[in-house]
């Protein structure tokens, strides 16, 4: 029997829309293009997002994120795990990504916020 999306996820994810910036990093593209989108969801180890670009599996982005509950932007690293058309909108991909590097401090603030949607819901 096959486990459903939500059996094989180690962590759990909310749907509460965060503001990122995001710009490829590896493979280095100089200077660097900053994009601006909104999550769609995530969980402490990854985030899901939509993009105009496309960006082969394995790519590092580099993330800036505003949560509601810290003032200040967050940045950390995450690898490109998954990156598909979105069938719903032309020109438009569904972008996977693994947080790949995160200082302890930042960690912290993420896994705070992600708990406290959680509780809420």
């Amino acid at each position: 029997m096959q486990k459903s999306p939500e059996e094989k996820r180690r962590h759990k994810r909310i749907e509460r829309p965060c503001i990122i910036r995001f710009g490829q990093i590896k493979p280095r593209i100089l200077p660097v293009e900053w994009d601006v989108t909104t999550v769609r969801d995530m969980s402490k180890t990854g985030l899901l997002f939509y993009s105009s670009h496309y960006f082969e599996l394995g790519s590092e982005l580099e993330i800036k994120l505003k949560t509601p509950l810290r003032m200040k932007e967050s940045t950390f690293w995450a690898t490109v795990v998954r990156c598909k058309p979105t069938p719903e909108i032309k020109g438009s991909y569904e972008i996977a990504v693994t947080v790949s590097r995160i200082d302890e401090a930042t960690r912290a603030a993420f896994d705070e916020t992600i708990e406290y949607f959680i509780r809420k819901n």
